[in-house]
């Protein structure tokens, strides 16, 4: 039976809570827990304090275990960017309570609501920030979970503007911890559908109830970046729960509208940090900051430049742990909607128009759809049968990278010519070690960050393929130059033109002089001046 405690008179202003907590304000009130404004009595600092409402408590004893664990959790982080934890207990009567630092500041959320789209310096500003705070907590083996603009405090410290201060790690998990579903609050012990997290800040494997890593964190901070640059919510707020949740887990990238106006060095770090597949991000924040774009990187075009203009100043507002931190199922016969209230109408995006999104009017359904996307993954990772799921999507060839094309089939035939040249042999032989270079080009593309911000087989493969082939002949001219040199000269005077005479073709040998008779100079140049 649920106890009929009014929290607002319990903890009235003035009223002393717990003997050394005298409270200030209400600040706020979730649908788990209140928010109060206090002074810790003695040393007069004050404190937010978050109390856990009885009722909640009454109707679901889970509710107070994950409090507990966010207790534990946030007691061990003490990065500057995360919000400090001062105290906790439980009261006599039973009620739950922590004391938190007291934040004298404005949400992230706020100031996007507020200014729009922030300049490129704030945003890196910002986002080091976080990196830092996330930092801490990856290698404590904890993932936030619910990243998002509302749990992100921006507060102002000995005369300096934009501290951040990551809150609420209420529904953080350990990374290790044996449960691998999502976690459940659903009454009697009954598996929920409801996720642990906010829908449009989800990573595809929150969605479908997998093992969150640090990853899964890089996208939902992914999002938020391309948030703080335009202005506009990743995704439609107007979607409801089943719609955001397939965008998620869809194959193809999510659909910023705003993308193409971003600098590229941003455009690109989005991207990776918001891809489908865990393997293909950031695997690490230190990882994603190495890529975060320096002031000198930054080349806005105009319409980047109108979104950073907008808005001016204002007077931050005094905030703490706002907003709803948990989306709650539906109810068997209400309809799914807008996950996440928004303070501002955003505009509607042109979201997936080849698939019509899946509507859901009850949790059993989404939780058989959630069952339906698991198995096409199992089906994607067997590969393809059919003849129409081995179609590619063709893009239109630029003019760069037919130029990437002809250099780098000009660098893989200068390679085998020259490999021939100084390795003795036969032409099969020869052909053989002259493709090398190609293969560790080929090997390089694999491990490059490349593969995971492109999507098409030219930008994927083909061009850095090329670009690396280059390089490879590049490194093989150094160190016949620096390193070699006699040797080489000698190789060329020898045996320079054993490609066209492997060919039959004597009109070969004008187009290898364009680079072995310079070659010879160069070579002749070095072994006079080194003394090896």
């Amino acid at each position: 039976m649920s106890r009929k405690v009014d929290i607002k008179d319990l903890l009235a202003p003035g009223t002393v809570f717990e003997g050394k907590y005298r409270v200030v304000q209400a600040l706020g009130a979730g649908n788990f827990a209140s928010v109060f404004r206090a002074v810790q009595i003695g040393t007069e600092r004050e404190v937010a304090l978050k109390v856990l409402r009885p009722e909640v408590v009454d109707s679901n004893p889970d509710v107070a275990n994950r409090f507990v664990a966010e207790v534990n959790i946030v007691s061990r982080l003490h990065h500057p960017n995360t919000v400090t934890l001062h105290d906790f207990g439980r009261t006599n009567s039973g009620l739950y309570f922590m004391v938190l630092e007291y934040l004298d500041g404005v949400s992230l959320e706020d100031v996007l609501t507020q200014e729009g789209a922030l300049s490129p310096q704030r945003v890196i500003r910002i986002t080091q920030q976080l990196l830092k705070s996330l930092d801490e907590a990856h290698r404590q083996g904890i993932v936030h979970r619910d990243l998002k603009p509302s749990n992100i405090m921006l507060v102002n410290r000995n005369e300096q503007a934009d501290v951040v201060k990551v809150l609420d790690f209420g529904v953080a998990k350990l990374m290790g911890d044996s449960d691998d579903e999502i976690e459940s609050l659903a009454q009697g012990g009954r598996r929920s559908t409801q996720f642990v997290g906010t829908p449009i800040y989800m990573s595809p494997e929150q969605v479908l109830g997998q093992k969150v890593e640090p990853s899964s964190d890089i996208y939902s901070l992914g999002l938020i970046l391309y948030q703080m640059l335009t202005g506009d919510s990743p995704l439609d707020s107007n979607l409801n729960v089943s719609q955001v949740a397939q965008i998620h887990i869809d194959e193809k990238p999510i659909p910023f509208k705003k993308i193409s106006d971003l600098p590229r060095p941003f455009a690109k770090l989005i991207r990776k940090a918001t891809s489908r597949y865990p393997s293909d991000r950031f695997q690490t924040v230190r990882d994603f900051a190495k890529f975060l774009p320096r002031q000198a990187d930054m080349e806005m075009t105009g319409e980047f430049q109108r979104l950073v203009g907008l808005g001016e100043e204002e007077d931050s507002v005094p905030l703490v742990f706002k907003g709803q931190t948990y989306v709650a199922p539906p109810e068997e016969d209400e309809e799914v909607s807008d996950p996440v209230s928004r303070s501002r109408e955003l505009p509607k995006i042109d979201v997936r128009p080849q698939r019509e999104a899946r509507k859901f009017s009850s949790k059993e359904e989404l939780k058989l759809d959630v069952t339906r996307v698991r198995r096409e993954e199992i089906d994607r990772k067997r590969g393809p049968t059919t003849r129409e799921s081995k179609k590619v999507e063709h893009t239109p060839v630029t003019g760069g990278q037919i130029a990437w094309i002809l250099a780098g089939t000009f660098g893989v035939f200068v390679c085998v010519h020259l490999a021939g040249t100084l390795i003795p042999g036969g032409t099969v032989v020869k052909g053989a070690l002259g493709l090398l270079p190609t293969a560790l080009a080929v090997v390089w593309a694999h491990f490059s960050e490349v593969r995971a911000i492109y999507g098409n087989a030219m930008e994927k493969w083909v061009v850095p393929v090329m670009r690396y082939q280059l390089a490879v002949l590049a490194l093989m001219l150094v160190v016949m130059i620096l390193v070699m040199p006699g040797y080489a000269l000698a190789a060329l005077e020898e045996n320079a033109y054993w490609l066209s005479e492997a060919i039959g073709g004597e009109s070969l040998n004008i187009i290898l002089d364009l680079w072995v008779k310079p070659l010879r100079w160069i070579l002749a140049l070095t072994n006079s001046l080194l003394p090896w």
